[in-house]
């Protein structure tokens, strides 16, 4: 929008920057005109007064450019948080039991005289809940505690019934655990505090975002234990303590979003172009700060082992699951710069009457913390942006 000033033209631009001058080779003059450029409305947007590329041939005289505020850097978000499925525990085993007396056990369905072994304590299993493609490690097994008969003489016999004080989880070994933590993911880093300017004008530096953690592993699952009752009864059929679940791996924590980088105040961005500042007046506004880094989502603890109601065999316990690798920081965007004039190449002629001035430099962005289920995570702190009256490049 033009009108008429006390002694100067006026020129209110809508949009950034107020002035390009590319490519001017024969002598082109501005004088008295005063130009603002409007503060920068989008997240990392830049207030730039002229543009200049080759365009030495260009004089500003008794003209005053002005920049607007620029606009902070979006803030990172943090990814999805995962939520453990109602499955990640393990259960817990049977007690010993008489079966031959109403313990509750099940026939086998093959012989009248025969029982069932006793289930084993179920692993937790863990498909989390927010994300696909997140599975913790499965718990293991709880071990079988046998079948036994009492005989005439008070022994256990019948070896065809007779299971073993077993195991390890499955016999075969396949579910061995070790409820171990899952793998932290790496972290991303901050943006750097250097930039560059281009015929398009300014580009802000944004963060690098981290990765995300891996899942948990099971917790293994408690031993079997074999029937040891003080009361044998010839005729009797007794199962042994069956071992309880271990629990399922807990999900990972999930990588955010990095901080984008502030805008940047610049009133005059030349680019391979000397040209001629004759009692010109050059102001420029607030640098934009970079935008936040993002922690990323918590990690879930692994899945509870299966009770154990007899303390006085420990190996019965199935063991919790490992919790999920936490997410690695994803890093802040660098705050822009605030300058009176930034140029590339050779530098502009500036008159003795010419005034540059540089705004506010964007604040520093301090170091942040966060501890989630033991593992402590840091975001580092961003100097402040740069403020500077006149930079080369």
């Amino acid at each position: 929008m033009w009108h008429v000033g006390a002694a100067h033209s006026r020129v209110d631009s809508p949009t950034n920057p107020a002035i390009r001058a590319f490519d001017i080779t024969t002598a082109t003059r501005i004088e008295g005109l005063d130009v603002f450029a409007p503060d920068a409305n989008a997240p990392s947007g830049s207030s730039i007064g002229l543009i200049a590329d080759h365009a030495a041939a260009l004089t500003v005289a008794s003209s005053k450019i002005t920049a607007g505020n620029a606009a902070k850097g979006a803030d990172g978000a943090d990814g999805p948080q995962l939520v453990n499925a109602p499955t990640v525990n393990g259960s817990a085993g049977w007690d010993q039991r008489n079966c031959t007396a109403g313990g509750g056990c099940n026939h086998d369905g093959l012989r009248p005289t025969f029982w069932a072994l006793p289930p084993r304590g179920q692993h937790g299993e863990n498909v989390c809940v927010g994300a696909p493609g997140f599975v913790g490690e499965p718990g293991g097994f709880g071990g079988s505690g046998g079948l036994y008969e009492i005989d005439l003489v008070g022994t256990q016999s019948l070896p065809e019934l007779y299971q073993g004080r077993t195991t390890y989880m499955f016999e075969n070994g396949e579910h061995a655990r070790t409820s171990a933590a899952g793998t932290d993911g790496l972290d991303g880093t901050s943006a750097p505090s250097t930039f560059a300017i281009s015929r398009a004008g300014f580009v802000s530096a944004s963060g690098i975002a981290g990765k995300n953690g891996t899942p948990g592993f099971g917790g293994r699952g408690g031993d079997g234990y074999g029937s040891n009752t003080s009361d044998p009864r010839v005729g009797d059929v007794w199962t042994g303590w069956t071992g309880a679940g271990g629990g399922a791996g807990g999900c990972p924590g999930l990588a955010g979003t990095a901080g984008q980088g502030g805008g940047a105040s610049i009133a005059a961005v030349l680019v391979d172009s000397a040209l001629t500042f004759d009692g010109a007046e050059l102001v420029a506004g607030k640098g934009g700060t970079g935008g936040l880094g993002s922690f990323g989502s918590a990690p879930t603890a692994g899945g509870a082992p299966g009770a154990n109601s007899n303390s006085a065999i420990p190996t019965r316990s199935g063991q919790p699951g490992g919790r999920g690798g936490a997410a690695g920081i994803s890093g802040n965007g660098a705050s822009g710069p605030s300058l009176g004039i930034a140029y590339t190449g050779t530098k502009p002629v500036i008159s003795a009457s010419t005034k540059v001035t540089q705004g506010a430099a964007a604040p520093a962005i301090d170091a942040r913390s966060r501890t989630t289920l033991g593992v402590s995570k840091t975001i580092p702190a961003t100097p402040a942006g740069i403020a500077k009256d006149i930079l080369a490049l």
